[in-house]
């Protein structure tokens, strides 16, 4: 009866075979044996949890821990522990799940027999929360103990959790090692063929992104003829809307569209909204690349109705959506409606990713508790030795003392992989502000090619070089070690080149004098930034009448506890009677707004040329 309802569990539906499962607990009941009770009880536990009903799951899973404490079998209640946690990590609930895990792995090392189950299924649970190397350091666990045990499944089911974690990780040659050797594994034993169907699906994801899509799509039919075998629909589906963006990718619009159609048919039959208004964004984006700009429309709308359903429209679809009608507008010349959009897409984008940091955040928070805990404890332990060195001498206490240095040695590296998290978190922050301003530049750049006046060509292009001085502060902050300052002399160097690309004039030579030591810290360089484009957008605009050759310098010199910045060029100077105080100058009044910012002050002459110096604190 026990071995006929796992394989009912596998295989049929929980309404079919409710009556097999609860007539096992009937007859279990019966016979009073402990062992048939409790493998009964968590039958129907893992029955519930597939019908996705936490309460029953649970309150089944525990009336089996009930018994095995009570018959003291450790070795089914290291079970009941294991099971106990997939149902609280199935209905994330992490928290719970990672103390049951933890409980069962322990319990399991008291009876003798590791099983590398509980490993991986704490190493999925962690992996939930984004505490990736826990996550990683525990399925090596589950693999090693899997591999003494002849486990060949778990086996393959930790290579491909690693092989996953090195996708998210971009890491795709490692990925590709682990995902290649549990294909080889999936395709020569006798294991479950899901596993096969799982190692050709992560090996399309893993060459797609390394944007190698011919291996991508040739590993994908194999998925879907896999998935197709076992009747997994679901997998069906996520493995063509993978395909179609791929195709998307390849820039072959027609592919993808035939490939979202033959998804929106496989959504369908599997009665997935879900999947039904994943498919139709990527619907959208082969249909705007095709100019089937009503069509495009129609679908983003209608998967907008379901916003305020997450099941059926995440956030991060919702996000999609958004970015796609943004695209659509803007390919319709719509700028206005398409840049409105754009900031729906960013505020939402933008949220998800203050949540993560947050979510990030207190994670360190709560390990920089106990670490704190662990130095105190140390401490004390320094300060007992120090009481009774000598009876330490007398009784080995060098070893003891090489022990609690041992101690706070690791707390150091816990801490140093703490600062190693944040500074990855600002890197990450550096590199969206940098990829969000680089697409507010490619929208300027549309319009510019839409508007036939030179003049107001202009204007874009000074708004442009203003978002590059800034966006080049988050490009070498991203690119830097030092996350929180940067060198001026590479900085100022790039704007310069810049704006003098911008203007097209070789007959004007542009020096810069900046020493290489020159450090400010990333709050400050955006003022400097722009005080350096706006004096030489004005230079390369007016101080040079007719094409005239010249020459611009600017160089910036260490003062003490200053910087002295200095912007000048020969050419035709102010004009008579100019007073910067009264100035209506565009660039004059950046300039003044930004010398107050710095905490500076600054001077200028107009009579041979015009010169420019701003002396500024450095911090």
């Amino acid at each position: 009866m026990n071995d006929l309802c796992n394989e009912l569990l596998e295989q049929s539906s929980f309404e079919k075979s409710k009556s097999y499962y609860f007539e096992f607990l009937k007859l279990a009941k019966q016979n009073k044996t402990p062992i048939y009770l409790s493998k009964a009880h968590q039958i129907l536990s893992r029955a519930y949890e597939i019908d996705r009903n936490f309460e029953e799951a649970k309150k089944h899973i525990e009336l089996s821990i009930k018994i095995n404490s009570k018959s003291r079998n450790n070795e089914l209640l290291a079970e009941d522990y294991n099971r106990c946690g997939s149902i609280y990590n199935r209905f994330e609930k992490y928290d719970s799940a990672i103390i049951f895990f933890e409980k069962s792995i322990q319990l399991y090392k008291k009876t003798g027999k590791e099983n590398s189950s509980a490993y991986m299924n704490l190493s999925a649970t962690l992996n939930n929360l984004e505490r990736t190397s826990e996550a990683i350091e525990y399925t090596i666990k589950a693999i090693e103990i899997a591999e003494q045990n002849n486990d060949i499944e778990l086996q393959v089911r930790g290579m491909l959790s690693l092989g996953h974690h090195s996708i998210k990780n971009v890491d795709y040659k490692t990925a590709e090692k682990y995902l290649l050797k549990a294909n080889k594994l999936a395709e020569t034993q006798n294991i479950d063929p899901s596993f096969l169907c799982e190692s050709y699906r992560f090996l399309g994801l893993n060459y797609s992104r390394a944007s190698e899509f011919e291996k991508a799509l040739s590993y994908n039919e194999k998925a879907i003829d896999c998935y197709k075998n076992i009747g997994d629909k679901l997998f069906v589906l996520d493995v063509l809307i993978n395909t179609s963006a791929i195709y998307g990718r390849m820039e072959q619009y027609e592919n993808q569209l035939s490939v979202s159609k033959m998804a929106l048919d496989a959504a369908i039959e599997a009665k997935s909204q879900l999947g039904i208004n994943a498919v139709k964004l990527n619907m959208t984006g082969a249909e705007i690349n095709l100019g089937y700009y009503d069509a495009a429309e129609k679908k983003l709308f209608d998967v907008l109705k379901d916003t305020l359903n997450s099941e059926y429209l995440t956030k991060d679809l919702e996000k999609i959506c958004y970015q796609n009608i943004a695209y659509l507008f803007m390919k319709k010349q719509d700028y206005k409606s398409s840049i409105n959009w754009f900031i729906k897409y960013k505020d939402l984008e933008d949220s998800l990713q203050l949540s993560m940091i947050q979510n990030s955040t207190k994670e360190i928070e709560t390990r920089y508790q106990t670490e704190k805990k662990e130095k105190q404890i140390a401490e004390q332990q320094l300060r007992l030795t120090k009481e009774n060195r000598n009876k330490w001498l007398l009784s080995g206490g060098l070893i003891g003392s090489l022990a609690i240095l041992g101690v706070v040695g690791f707390s150091y590296q816990r801490n140093r992989k703490q600062k190693e998290q944040i500074e990855n978190l600002q890197k990450e922050l550096h590199h969206r502000v940098k990829n969000n301003l680089s697409i507010i530049d490619t929208f300027i750049e549309v319009v510019k090619k839409e508007l036939p006046d030179a003049k107001a060509q202009g204007k874009l292009n000074e708004l442009q070089n203003r978002i590059i001085s800034i966006n080049e502060v988050h490009r070498q902050l991203y690119n830097s070690k030092n996350i929180t300052s940067l060198y001026l002399k590479k900085y100022i160097d790039t704007l310069a080149e810049n704006v003098s690309h911008s203007f097209d004039k070789p007959e004007i030579e542009l020096k810069t004098e900046i020493p290489e030591t020159a450090v400010l810290s990333a709050e400050r360089s955006f003022p400097v930034g722009l005080i350096v484009n706006e004096f030489l957008t004005n230079s390369y605009k007016y101080a040079f009448e007719n094409n005239g050759a010249g020459k611009i310098w600017v160089s910036l010199k260490e003062k003490g506890n200053s910087f002295l910045l200095s912007l000048s060029d020969n050419g035709k100077g102010l004009p008579a009677g100019f007073d910067v105080k009264e100035t209506n100058s565009f660039g004059l009044r950046i300039i003044k707004l930004l010398t107050e910012q710095l905490n500076g002050n600054f001077s200028m002459k107009g009579d041979d040329g015009v010169s420019l110096e701003i002396e500024f604190p450095k911090t």
